[in-house]
């Protein structure tokens, strides 16, 4: 029930309802650690109450001998005052220290010639649901009113503190202090103050991954679908997120790879009926080229058969419709390279490998085998030597074919992957070939999600660059 309420929700309440949710958590995360460690108590005393708390214990203090002060003062305590003897109070920074003024201004005159010195400290007031320790009040009348404590909006007869401290210097020299009970468990509220903190970050942080998620995840099947579209033929659904709005791109996106593989079927089928009526005419032509008289005009005549058909059997492969049914499987790229330098070594060329034995890379086996044969050929019949280099990294393998020939101009590189491009000079109709080698050898690096580039090799030739990255995982 509640997921099919949650799936009609778009994308921006989706949101806002995280966002509502982190809030109330970390709202309700706050409310059970006060209930299990309530704040400190509010200890209220009046100042006249006070201070004849405090001559009590001067008078009781200076009738004493010293070392039977301490046992003396003991009889005093009660759950509202502690007494004992000891150093002066250290003085630190204090908030509000003016407020204990009338207190102090009152020991002394109420003390007079009992006491040498008074000090009254305070600890800073912090926030009644965050304080550690007993927060003091002390009145000076009655009625009274407290609109608030932690922005200090009450009667000038009130003063408020954290760990209010009484010294008073006796007649002697020694020090008699007054001080609350420690009756609260500091340590556990700052673990409290604490857990507040910290688990409001991580409720926070969780509900921020479950929109990320919400977010992420489609995009990412619709990443791993776009760079599968460029690598094989075989369609790949995104799946629904039940979010409207990305369920609406990933309809555009498998409507998309629909029109894109009606496009290309439709392409390939023109291109085989093409094929299929080329290749009848062209037999009985051959076969009218055997009765030509003249033995000149006949091998002309067969010159420019043996063309045509190889034009139509390189733009039938240019078409690629049966490397891109392939299935993708893993290749040893470096075992293979090694295969085609031995093979164009043993016809009598010169090609060179340099490289680690093992290189492993899925991709299409054939078209792999087909562009970097495309290479090398090039690289011997026009170049005189191909020199091949495979380096490997983590995302990517580079393999880079360099010739010794002329190069190819630098204002024909731009062009030289432009199918039935001759480039003259050395690469020309002459050296064999439609100009569909390179052409190929793109389409195939391209199909993997890879790049390839035309360098001036640095002994004056052509350097091929080809880069194929490793797929995601």
């Amino acid at each position: 029930m509640i997921g099919r309420i949650w799936s009609r929700f778009s994308l921006t309440p989706r949101l806002g309802i995280v966002i509502i949710l982190a809030l109330i958590a970390t709202q309700v995360l706050d409310w059970v650690l006060v209930e299990m460690v309530p704040p400190p108590n509010i200890l209220f005393y009046m100042q006249d109450w006070l201070v004849e708390q405090a001559a009590s214990a001067v008078r009781l203090a200076n009738d004493t001998p010293a070392a039977d002060r301490q046992a003396a003062l003991a009889s005093l305590n009660s759950d509202w005052l502690i007494y004992s003897v000891g150093p002066p109070l250290p003085r630190r920074q204090v908030l509000h220290f003016e407020q204990l003024d009338g207190l102090r201004e009152m020991l002394e005159a109420k003390l007079g010639s009992g006491i040498q010195r008074v000090m009254a400290l305070g600890a800073p007031l912090d926030d009644p649901d965050r304080a550690t320790s007993t927060m003091t009040i002390i009145l000076t009348s009655l009625p009274l009113v407290l609109r608030d404590v932690q922005e200090h909006e009450f009667q000038d007869d009130v003063s408020v503190a954290g760990q209010v401290q009484i010294g008073l210097q006796l007649t002697d020299g020694s020090w008699l202090h007054i001080t609350e009970p420690n009756r609260e468990s500091v340590t556990a509220r700052r673990i409290r103050n604490v857990a507040v903190l910290f688990g409001g970050l991580a409720l926070i942080a969780g509900f921020a991954l479950v929109a990320a998620r919400m977010i992420i995840q489609p995009l990412r099947y619709l990443s791993a679908a776009a760079d599968r579209l460029g690598r094989e033929r075989k369609l790949t659904q995104l799946p629904k997120a039940s979010v409207p709005e990305i369920d609406a791109i990933a309809d555009s996106f498998n409507e998309m790879q629909l029109r894109l593989k009606r496009f290309v079927d439709e392409r390939t089928y023109m291109l085989a009926a093409i094929s299929h009526d080329l290749r009848t005419p062209l037999t009985r032509l051959r076969l009218f080229a055997e009765y030509v008289g003249d033995e000149q005009q006949r091998k002309l005549v067969l010159n420019d058969i043996e063309e045509m058909e190889q034009m139509i059997r390189a733009s039938l492969t240019f078409a690629g419709d049966e490397s891109r049914l392939e299935p993708h499987s893993g290749v040893d790229l470096a075992a293979l390279l090694i295969s085609l330098c031995d093979t164009v070594s043993d016809a009598g060329g010169r090609a060179l490998y340099d490289g680690p034995d093992h290189a492993e890379l899925p991709c299409q086996p054939i078209a792999v085998r087909r562009a970097f044969a495309n290479l090398i050929d090039n690289a011997c019949k026009y170049g005189f030597e191909a020199h091949v280099q495979l380096r490997e990294s983590a995302d990517a393998i580079e393999v880079t074919v360099t010739d010794r020939g002329a190069g190819i101009p630098a204002d024909q590189i731009a062009t030289a992957f432009l199918p039935f491009r001759r480039l003259e000079g050395s690469r020309n109709r002459e050296s064999g070939g439609v100009g569909l080698g390179l052409t190929i050898a793109r389409d195939v690096v391209h199909g993997h999600g890879g790049s390839i580039t035309l360098e001036p090799a640095g002994s004056g030739g052509l350097l091929v660059r080809v880069r194929l990255p490793k797929p995601q995982s």
